[in-house]
């Protein structure tokens, strides 16, 4: 009897895991079926099925206590792993070769971005009447993103490799080598009664993390490789995985125990397994698991906001939340602009970077630990944490509204350089000049076709002109700059821009006033071509479609096909593939 009911209790502690496996197997998809983020998904359940949720009614309602998790202390632990996989996944996709070609952006623009953030916020949550101490405290913990969040959405968008996920990782990056002296400046605030100075444990912290990070680096380059070669011989495929996990989580472990993040050390894990020639196999097995750690942590975030405190500040909280929004990103685009970063850009990584980070709920618990912050104030200012990191996936809409909306610093166009452009007649007009635009370009000049090129970069078009491209500087994304050029005698315009929502509102304007004029439209993939010809372009051409009619050309011709009956099956692979997209919208 007593075996069954140990059994029974067993049991029992299986149902979180079922409703995680639940929430991710289920209802997760459900909401990308309805076009909203996987992140928001896993917060919105963490809302409901954690003790501030459903929890509260499981009194009046028994059978809630089979689907709620009212102890979240398991729940966030599988979270913080998911954070160790999140950045092993990010070192194990760069190198510290392409790290050391970012260190740039990673100290000189993260750096920046973390002060002018911190002095702001700490300056304003001080106007409103909070001590010093208290000020200095949300500033810091606010200043930091959430890795997780916006690596995951950038992911989800596909710009992890493009210039916003570039930016954007590499003040992510900073913020948690930043993580380690802030610690260190909080302990030492605690401790200020002490005879130990500031700048003294500062400095041997600092110290620490540089011998730690050293060594692993050394130790790392010089073993893994002669040890990966030497396990390589077990034909079983778990020996990689399973080393993988433990380079991870040691690493991490080690790094945690040196004072240093737990992310930090993962992400040199990834780094150095980067270095070797089974990035690309480990990626492919982690990958799976690491989505699902990952949503194991946003369910966590959800699984800690207590709605019920809005009740006692139903105006202050939500217009904290707007207002960290608001700071953030205009600190951060300000931090951009030395560093001669595209404008649309710097505000893309503004807004993705302007919520607070799990790092807050660390540094304010550490506070509150210190006595340097009332119990009161920390419940007040995770919330707002909490709510800024729900509110990521809607914020993030607003990029393109801002982006169309702010003063530009140099002249939209140069009136000499329209009118001289315009003196050949050009009969098409190219949008971005680029790698895909300047290849149009040059097919169309050996076949003497008269073009326009328009590019956003000053610096870039002065230099083309130079080298006698046709192409004049203005912002294509202006409806006022297609009105100088002419667009009567025009026979078609190309979108050749790789960045998708300014090849939308290109797109839109154009068709507002030209509704007749041929628009052939660049894009990355079918699902955004769909989106491409609803907005009405004549023609979307989706370069991973492209890429796999090449692969199957050169497949057909090894295995002997002849050219004519290549080139008519290809066309026709070509024309169903569109067609099944094109019948669907």
């Amino acid at each position: 009897m007593e075996d069954a009911v140990q059994n029974a209790h067993s049991f029992a502690n299986l149902i979180p895991l079922l409703i995680i496996f639940a929430i991710a197997g289920i209802f997760v998809p459900l909401f990308q079926r309805l076009k909203l983020s996987p992140v928001l998904g896993y917060l919105i359940c963490g809302v409901v099925v954690g003790p501030f949720g459903l929890a509260l009614f499981q009194d009046r309602i028994p059978f809630l206590a089979n689907i709620v998790i009212s102890d979240i202390s398991t729940v966030s632990l599988i979270g913080e792993i998911g954070i160790i996989f999140l950045m092993f996944m990010i070192g194990l996709e760069l190198s510290f070769r392409r790290l050391m070609e970012m260190k740039n952006l990673v100290l000189g623009l993260g750096s920046l971005q973390i002060a002018i953030n911190a002095l702001s916020i700490a300056a304003v949550v001080l106007l409103f009447g909070n001590s010093p101490i208290v000020s200095i405290l949300v500033g810091i913990s606010f200043a930091l993103s959430s890795t997780a969040i916006v690596m995951q959405l950038l992911g989800e968008q596909h710009q992890n490799n493009r210039p916003v996920g570039k930016i954007s990782f590499s003040i992510l990056l900073m913020q948690d080598l930043a993580v380690v002296p802030l610690l260190v400046i909080i302990g030492a605030m605690s401790l200020a009664d002490s005879e130990t100075s500031l700048p003294f444990v500062l400095l041997k912290s600092m110290a620490i993390a540089l011998a730690v990070v050293s060594i692993i680096y050394v130790l790392g380059t010089k073993l893994l490789r002669p040890l990966l070669g030497i396990l390589s011989i077990s034909k079983s495929p778990e020996w990689l995985l399973s080393l993988a996990v433990f380079l991870a989580i040691g690493i991490a472990t080690v790094t945690h125990s040196a004072g240093l993040s737990a992310a930090l050390g993962a992400f040199l894990a990834g780094l150095l397994i980067a270095e070797t020639d089974f990035r690309h196999e480990i990626e492919v097995m982690i990958n799976p698991v690491k989505s699902l750690l990952l949503g194991v942590f946003f369910l966590s975030v959800g699984m800690m906001m207590d709605l019920r405190a809005i009740e006692h500040h139903p105006f202050w909280i939500p217009v904290s939340v707007i207002g960290l929004f608001v700071v953030k990103t205009i600190c951060t685009y300000l931090a951009t602009l030395p560093f001669k970063i595209k404008r649309h850009v710097a505000v893309d990584a503004s807004v993705r970077l302007a919520q607070s980070g799990e790092f807050a709920f660390l540094i304010l618990g550490l506070a509150v630990a210190g006595g340097l912050l009332p119990k009161e104030d920390q419940q007040f200012f995770l919330l707002v944490a909490s709510l800024s990191m729900f509110c990521t996936p809607f914020f993030t809409r607003l990029s393109p509204w801002i982006i169309k909306r702010l003063p530009s610093t140099i002249p939209d166009y140069q009136s000499e350089d329209i009118a001289d452009a315009l003196s050949d007649a050009p009969k098409i007009l190219i949008a971005g000049y680029g790698r895909v635009g300047r290849l149009l370009g040059a097919t169309l000049e050996s076949r003497g076709i008269p073009y326009v090129a328009i590019e956003n970069n000053f610096e870039k078009v002065k230099k083309l002109r130079e080298q006698g491209h046709r192409v004049i500087f203005a912002d294509s994304r202006k409806i006022d700059i297609w009105r100088h050029l002419h667009l009567d005698s025009v026979k078609a315009i190309v979108i050749a821009i790789d960045h998708a929502e300014s090849s939308e509102m290109i797109l839109k304007a154009l068709r507002t006033e030209w509704p007749l004029i041929p628009i052939i439209a660049r894009t990355h993939d079918t699902e955004h071509m769909e989106h491409l010809y609803r907005l009405g372009a004549t023609s979307a051409i989706p370069e991973i479609l492209e890429a796999s009619m090449k692969i199957a050309t050169k497949i057909l011709e090894t295995i002997g096909m002849d050219e004519y009956d290549i080139e008519c099956e290809i066309e026709r692979s070509r024309q169903n593939a569109m067609l099944q997209h094109t019948d669907t919208i």
